[in-house]
Protein backbone atom coordinates (compact mmCIF):
# COMPACT_ATOMS: atom_id res chain seq x y z
CA UNK A 1 0.00 0.00 0.00
CA UNK A 2 0.89 3.41 -0.56
CA UNK A 3 -0.19 6.85 0.77
CA UNK A 4 -0.27 9.69 -1.33
CA UNK A 5 -1.24 13.27 -0.52
CA UNK A 6 -2.01 16.29 -1.99
CA UNK A 7 -3.05 19.83 -0.94
CA UNK A 8 -4.83 22.54 -2.80
CA UNK A 9 -4.00 25.58 -0.87
CA UNK A 10 -7.08 28.07 0.07
CA UNK A 11 -8.81 26.05 -1.51
CA UNK A 12 -12.54 25.90 0.62
CA UNK A 13 -15.30 23.32 0.04
CA UNK A 14 -18.26 22.87 2.32
CA UNK A 15 -17.97 19.42 3.85
CA UNK A 16 -21.18 17.69 2.66
CA UNK A 17 -19.06 17.88 -1.24
CA UNK A 18 -16.09 16.89 0.59
CA UNK A 19 -17.65 13.64 2.14
CA UNK A 20 -19.71 12.59 -1.29
CA UNK A 21 -16.41 13.02 -3.31
CA UNK A 22 -14.82 10.95 -0.81
CA UNK A 23 -17.65 8.06 -1.01
CA UNK A 24 -17.21 7.92 -4.82
CA UNK A 25 -13.64 7.68 -4.47
CA UNK A 26 -13.05 5.01 -2.16
CA UNK A 27 -15.57 2.50 -4.23
CA UNK A 28 -12.90 2.80 -6.99
CA UNK A 29 -11.02 -0.47 -7.29
CA UNK A 30 -7.28 -0.38 -5.42
CA UNK A 31 -8.29 2.15 -3.40
CA UNK A 32 -8.12 1.00 0.55
CA UNK A 33 -9.02 4.64 1.96
CA UNK A 34 -10.19 7.66 0.85
CA UNK A 35 -10.13 11.18 2.87
CA UNK A 36 -10.78 14.50 1.43
CA UNK A 37 -10.69 17.20 4.43
CA UNK A 38 -9.99 20.75 4.76
CA UNK A 39 -6.99 21.83 6.94
CA UNK A 40 -8.67 21.79 10.33
CA UNK A 41 -6.57 20.23 13.27
CA UNK A 42 -9.72 17.67 13.94
CA UNK A 43 -9.17 16.63 10.62
CA UNK A 44 -5.72 16.38 10.90
CA UNK A 45 -5.76 14.16 13.66
CA UNK A 46 -8.09 12.07 11.89
CA UNK A 47 -5.54 11.66 9.15
CA UNK A 48 -2.86 10.94 11.57
CA UNK A 49 -5.51 8.70 13.07
CA UNK A 50 -6.26 6.72 10.28
CA UNK A 51 -2.63 6.40 8.96
CA UNK A 52 -2.92 8.78 6.37
CA UNK A 53 -0.50 11.15 7.42
CA UNK A 54 2.98 12.65 5.41
CA UNK A 55 4.64 15.33 6.11
CA UNK A 56 3.41 17.36 3.50
CA UNK A 57 0.92 17.98 6.05
CA UNK A 58 2.52 19.82 8.82
CA UNK A 59 2.25 22.89 7.19
CA UNK A 60 -1.24 22.34 6.44
CA UNK A 61 -3.62 25.61 7.60
CA UNK A 62 -7.55 25.29 7.92
CA UNK A 63 -8.05 26.70 4.58
CA UNK A 64 -5.90 24.33 2.50
CA UNK A 65 -7.87 21.19 0.99
CA UNK A 66 -6.61 17.97 1.77
CA UNK A 67 -6.97 14.73 -0.54
CA UNK A 68 -5.51 11.81 1.20
CA UNK A 69 -5.53 8.37 -0.52
CA UNK A 70 -4.13 5.40 0.41
CA UNK A 71 -3.99 2.63 -2.33
CA UNK A 72 -2.31 -0.52 -3.49
CA UNK A 73 0.17 1.44 -5.94
CA UNK A 74 1.16 4.92 -6.94
CA UNK A 75 -0.73 4.55 -10.11
CA UNK A 76 -4.11 3.48 -8.51
CA UNK A 77 -3.34 6.37 -5.88
CA UNK A 78 -2.58 8.89 -8.49
CA UNK A 79 -5.91 8.57 -10.90
CA UNK A 80 -8.17 8.57 -7.03
CA UNK A 81 -6.51 11.89 -6.53
CA UNK A 82 -7.03 12.73 -9.88
CA UNK A 83 -10.52 11.57 -9.50
CA UNK A 84 -11.18 13.73 -6.82
CA UNK A 85 -10.21 16.86 -7.95
CA UNK A 86 -12.48 16.40 -11.14
CA UNK A 87 -15.53 15.44 -8.86
CA UNK A 88 -14.95 18.24 -6.68
CA UNK A 89 -14.75 20.87 -10.14
CA UNK A 90 -17.99 18.82 -11.48
CA UNK A 91 -19.56 19.41 -8.27
CA UNK A 92 -18.95 23.14 -8.60
CA UNK A 93 -19.95 23.45 -12.13
CA UNK A 94 -22.87 21.42 -11.39
CA UNK A 95 -24.77 23.78 -9.77
CA UNK A 96 -27.69 25.29 -11.63
CA UNK A 97 -26.88 27.66 -13.71
CA UNK A 98 -28.58 31.68 -13.37
CA UNK A 99 -31.06 31.48 -16.07
CA UNK A 100 -30.49 34.34 -19.20
CA UNK A 101 -30.05 37.87 -17.90
CA UNK A 102 -30.44 36.63 -14.75
CA UNK A 103 -27.09 37.50 -12.14
CA UNK A 104 -26.68 35.44 -8.77
CA UNK A 105 -26.25 37.60 -5.90
CA UNK A 106 -22.54 37.47 -4.65
CA UNK A 107 -23.52 39.21 -1.27
CA UNK A 108 -25.33 37.94 1.41
CA UNK A 109 -27.28 41.77 1.62
CA UNK A 110 -27.96 40.98 -1.77
CA UNK A 111 -29.49 37.72 -1.62
CA UNK A 112 -31.23 39.32 0.85
CA UNK A 113 -32.86 42.25 -0.92
CA UNK A 114 -33.89 39.87 -3.85
CA UNK A 115 -35.25 37.62 -1.41
CA UNK A 116 -36.98 39.21 1.24
CA UNK A 117 -38.99 36.31 2.28
CA UNK A 118 -36.32 34.20 3.02
CA UNK A 119 -36.13 33.94 6.34
CA UNK A 120 -33.48 31.01 6.62
CA UNK A 121 -29.60 31.56 5.74
CA UNK A 122 -27.28 28.40 4.78
CA UNK A 123 -23.72 29.97 5.67
CA UNK A 124 -20.30 27.82 4.65
CA UNK A 125 -17.73 29.85 4.10
CA UNK A 126 -14.39 29.45 5.62
CA UNK A 127 -14.36 30.01 9.72
CA UNK A 128 -12.89 33.62 10.03
CA UNK A 129 -15.63 34.79 7.38
CA UNK A 130 -18.74 32.92 8.98
CA UNK A 131 -19.24 34.76 12.05
CA UNK A 132 -19.59 38.06 10.28
CA UNK A 133 -22.06 36.61 7.40
CA UNK A 134 -24.26 34.75 10.46
CA UNK A 135 -23.75 38.04 11.94
CA UNK A 136 -25.61 40.26 9.31
CA UNK A 137 -28.01 37.45 8.66
CA UNK A 138 -29.13 37.39 12.29
CA UNK A 139 -29.20 41.36 12.20
CA UNK A 140 -31.72 41.39 8.98
CA UNK A 141 -34.07 38.75 11.21
CA UNK A 142 -33.26 35.44 9.65
CA UNK A 143 -32.77 32.42 11.07
CA UNK A 144 -29.25 30.62 10.50
CA UNK A 145 -27.92 27.26 9.73
CA UNK A 146 -24.04 28.11 10.17
CA UNK A 147 -21.98 24.56 8.03
CA UNK A 148 -18.20 26.21 8.65
CA UNK A 149 -15.69 25.03 10.41
CA UNK A 150 -13.11 26.73 13.59
CA UNK A 151 -16.08 29.27 13.82
CA UNK A 152 -15.31 30.59 17.95
CA UNK A 153 -18.71 29.53 19.83
CA UNK A 154 -18.97 33.43 21.48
Amino acid sequence: MVTRIHVEPNAYFDSVALMAVAARVNRAPGVDLAALVMGTTLNLEMLRDSGLWDRALDDVSPNDLVIAVRAVDEGTAGAAIQQAIEGLQRGVAAAPAATPGETRPRTLRTALQRFPGADLVAISVPGPFAPIEAEEALRAGRHVCLCSANVPLA
